[in-house]
């Protein structure tokens, strides 16, 4: 006789160490109205009405679009600074505000290769506060690469300030700035000369009201980068700097990208000996604590305008990252606990990609398309892709392939180093043109729910009678409702449908018929998966 068992993860699925794998729920292509515009997307910022903000291009200007919690596209605005150029704006970075609104920092060309960075406060609609041009008339270009909200109510961004033509070398420097809630600039500090060329990829506001920003450092006309750490006082005033170099055979090419505060210090997400991926973790002080070393590559180029790596906390056990690929023909995506152990990791098809987290516990990504094979066969460029998933980390599907990855030791020699900084700059208020655009999008792959979700906290529970062949589903918050009921193989071929009705507590499903093996199963209510999970059957 067949015996039927179920994997059940309820409460006693917090207690695991191991992290669960998902798959996406569906991948959506969202492209525009009108064919000829080419769409490109760069990261995401979650909201707090459970949506997200998508922000990127579409032909030479910032587009912003707004994602509900299944990824479709609620409204779409773009913006134009220069009407004369090729290329106008470009979104590197965004934040929530304290109040509804949120700022993003901007990329802006006048069409010669001269860049200037714009800081934008915006209503939750996309419309516009104000819009603030950051100058230095000692810079050639002003190029940003981060912005973080302040306990004010105000920002502060980070990135390069650019005194030559000549985008390299001692004419490269780190620069910070903090504005205030209305736009208006507190002060704007230069990295000083003391090094051949340095930059700042992310900074954020400390737990003292001081400022950390992680970047790096040109040793020389050698063109050797190594990570570096700079903390400011709450005035922007220097207060120290850490310098972190790999002890590499070859010559260093390391950089700082991605930084969180923790209680106990700083976590960093580095790119060492060129491509290694590399997690530093220090104290307070920016001293180091340990540092790990991933067996997938991350992309490095100290003079990108683009930020290839995301960091961020997603629960007090976990830490998720996203970069692309040093080929730009994939990206990665990849879970850690709180000393670096990988928990999950996943690459994809895609470039560029971001990953966040809904309110709902469930995470969407975004990207786009680099010869990506899916069911439907999407592998137009630009046009976005979006996948909701349930849990961390991504599984094996048509979509996406796991990837095992492994850690080790990473040697990095840590020094302390002193900079100074020249404070100068100022703010020109601007108006950028505002356009609605139509985004329609389709499914573009559909995978199988087979694992189960993290936060599950519903009352279903799901048993065997191995004596009869029956599975029972049983749930008092589903006692009244009309659900689907959805049995996989391992493939994702549909094997069973059935409409449960539950009159009373409980359903009862004869599943007999069905050979020794390793089935899934999905719960719906109302098209949106409340419960899923393994089933297997054995002689």
């Amino acid at each position: 006789m067949k015996q039927i068992h179920t994997h059940l993860l309820l409460a006693g699925f917090l207690f695991f160490s191991a992290v669960s794998i998902a798959q996406p729920l569906y991948l959506k292509r969202i492209f525009p109205l009108n064919p000829n515009d080419l769409l490109h997307s760069s990261f995401l910022l979650s909201r707090p009405d459970n949506s997200v903000l998508d922000f990127g291009m579409v032909d030479s200007k910032g587009i912003i679009s707004k994602l509900d919690s299944t990824g479709k596209p609620v409204w779409a605005k773009t913006y134009l600074f220069n009407s004369n150029t090729t290329f106008d704006a470009n979104f590197i970075d965004a934040t929530n505000s304290q109040d509804s609104s949120f700022a993003v920092v901007a990329l802006v060309s006048n069409n010669s290769s001269i860049y200037t960075t714009h800081c934008i406060k915006l209503k939750a609609n996309g419309d516009t506060l104000w819009c603030r041009k950051v100058t230095n008339s000692g810079l050639v270009s002003i190029v940003p690469h981060s912005i973080s909200s302040t306990i004010d109510s105000g920002f502060v961004i980070c990135g390069s300030a650019i005194s030559s033509a000549t985008v390299s070398g001692p004419n490269q420097h780190a620069f910070a700035a903090k504005l205030t809630k209305n736009g208006v600039l507190s002060w704007f500090k230069t990295l000083g000369t003391s090094f051949y060329g340095s930059d700042a990829y992310t900074i954020k506001q400390t737990a003292d009201s001081g400022y950390i920003f992680i970047g790096g450092l040109q040793n020389g006309s050698s063109s050797d980068w190594c990570s570096s750490l700079v903390k400011l006082n709450k005035s922007g005033n220097f207060s120290w700097q850490k310098k972190y170099c790999s002890l590499a055979a070859q010559s260093n090419d390391d950089l700082g990208y991605d930084i969180i505060e923790e209680t106990n210090g700083y976590l960093c997400f580095l790119n060492c000996d060129s491509y290694n991926s590399v997690l530093l973790k220090t104290d307070l002080s920016g001293n180091q604590i340990w540092a790990k070393k991933y067996s997938i590559p991350s992309s490095f180029d100290p003079y990108s305008n683009e930020r290839p790596i995301h960091l961020r906390k997603i629960s007090e056990k976990n830490r998720h990252i996203t970069f692309k690929g040093p080929d730009s023909f994939n990206a990665f995506t990849m879970v850690v606990d709180t000393l670096g152990n990988v928990q999950a990791s996943a690459y994809t098809y895609y470039t560029d990609i971001d990953f966040v987290q809904f309110k709902n516990k469930n995470f969407i990504m975004v990207g786009n398309p680099s010869n990506l094979v899916t069911k439907n066969s999407f592998t137009t460029y630009g046009q976005w892709g979006v996948v909701v998933t349930d849990s961390l980390g991504l599984g094996n599907s048509v979509c996406y392939l796991s990837n095992n990855t492994s850690a080790s030791v990473q040697s990095l020699l840590t020094s302390s180093v002193s900079s100074t900084f020249t404070n100068s700059g100022s703010l020109a208020s601007i108006q950028p043109t505002i356009s609605t655009l139509i985004l329609t999008d389709s499914i573009g792959c559909i995978a199988i729910p087979t694992f189960i979700k993290e936060n599950d906290l519903s009352s279903t529970s799901i048993y065997p009678n191995p004596t009869e062949g029956k599975l029972t589903i049983q749930s008092e918050a589903l006692k009244g409702k009309s659900v689907t009921f959805k049995l996989y193989d391992i493939t994702g071929k549909i094997l069973l449908t059935k409409e449960l009705t539950f009159e009373k507590n409980e359903e009862t499903l004869d599943i007999t018929r069905f050979d020794p093996s390793v089935y899934f199963y999905g719960i719906f209510l109302n098209d949106e998966r409340i419960k899923n999970g393994k089933i297997i059957i054995a002689k």
